[in-house]
C-alpha cells in the first residue's frame, strides 16, 4: 500500500448513522452489530442487552427483509460491547470452532440477476484458518451444484491476502480473485471491499481505501434466467467451517457496482468516522 498520509476521523463524529440508506440506491442487504435494536437473542422479540449475549437474529437494515439467523445455539456469535470506537461488535468463533454464522436461506434473487455488485465488510481477524469466509451469496443451480455469486474471504494463516470468491453459474469452475501477500495481519481493524462487474467480468479488491487487486477476466457472468433459490451467510461459510475467527462490525451488500466515487464516500463519510478506520 502507498505511504501517502491518511486522514483519520474521530469515532462517532461527522457521520450520518443511516448513510447507506440515504446514499446507496442499490442497497440489497445491510447488517450492523453495534445497534442492539437490530439484534435479538430469539426470533425477533428480545433484543440483546448484555455483553456476551448470543445473537440468534440480526435484522437487515436495508429494508429488504433479509434477516439472518442461527437456530443452533452453539453456532451463534456473541454480542460484545465497547470493542471498537466505543461500539459493540459480533464476535465469531471465540472457541475456534469455525462454525459460527448467521444465515438467510431464502433472500430472493439478491445478486443473481444483476449486472454488478459491491460487497463491504468491517472486521478484525484474530486467529483464522486459510480461506476464511466473511460473507457469501450463493445462487443455487440445480444442474451444476452451488454457485457462489459473490463472497468476501481472506487467507490469514497462508499469506495475509484478501479474496473475492465466486463461480460462473453455468459451470462448476470456481474462481477467486486474490490480493498480494501481507495485506491483512492479525488484530488490525479494517474495511475489505469488492466491486464486481459481471458483464465485463471485472473485479476490484480494496483494503481500507487502497486498491489492492484488479482482475479483468473473472469468470462469473452467470445466467439471468435462473429462478432457483439463493442463500446468504454472514460470518462464515454457509456449509460450515472456515469462518471468521474475530470480530465483525458491519456488512453491506449492494446489487450493483456502485463505482469508486460512491465507494470512497462510503468509506470517508460513514465507515471511517464510525469505526475509527485509517481511511
Amino acid at each position: 500500500m502507498s505511504a501517502r498520509r491518511r486522514r483519520i476521523l474521530l469515532p462517532g463524529r461527522g457521520f450520518d448513522p443511516e448513510w447507506p440508506l440515504h446514499n446507496l440506491p442499490d442497497l440489497a442487504a445491510w447488517y450492523t452489530f453495534d445497534d442492539a435494536d437490530y439484534l435479538f437473542t430469539d426470533a425477533g422479540s428480545t433484543n440483546v442487552t448484555a455483553d456476551g449475549d448470543k445473537i440468534y437474529q440480526c435484522n437487515d437494515r436495508s429494508g429488504n427483509g433479509r434477516h439472518v439467523i442461527q437456530g443452533t445455539e452453539a453456532d451463534r456469535p456473541l454480542w460484545k460491547t465497547n470493542i471498537r470506537a466505543n461500539r459493540a461488535v459480533g464476535r465469531f468463533n471465540p472457541d475456534a470452532s469455525e462454525e459460527d454464522k448467521l444465515v438467510d436461506a431464502s433472500p430472493g434473487a439478491l445478486l443473481r440477476d444483476v449486472a454488478g455488485a459491491t460487497l463491504i465488510a468491517v472486521y478484525v481477524a484474530t486467529n483464522s484458518p486459510e480461506n476464511s469466509w466473511i460473507c457469501r451469496v450463493v445462487a443455487d443451480n440445480p444442474d451444476n451444484g452451488d454457485a457462489t455469486r459473490g463472497a468476501l474471504k481472506y487467507d490469514l494463516t497462508g499469506n495475509g491476502s484478501l479474496v473475492f470468491g465466486g463461480s460462473r453459474l453455468d459451470t462448476e469452475a470456481i474462481e477467486r480473485v486474490e490480493s498480494g501477500n501481507g495485506i491483512l495481519t492479525n488484530n488490525i481493524w479494517g474495511v475489505h471491499s469488492a466491486r464486481v462487474d459481471y458483464t465485463a467480468q471485472t473485479v476490484r479488491l480494496y483494503y481500507q481505501s487502497e486498491l489492492v487487486k484488479t482482475e479483468a477476466s473473472f469468470q462469473s457472468a452467470g445466467h439471468t434466467n435462473d429462478t432457483d433459490g439463493t442463500y446468504l451467510s454472514i460470518g462464515g461459510n454457509y456449509t460450515g467451517g472456515s469462518g471468521l475467527e474475530g470480530d465483525l462490525a458491519e456488512v453491506i451488500i449492494c446489487g450493483a457496482d456502485i463505482g469508486y466515487p460512491r465507494l470512497k464516500a462510503l468509506w470517508q463519510r460513514y465507515l471511517g468516522p464510525k469505526w475509527h478506520l485509517p481511511i
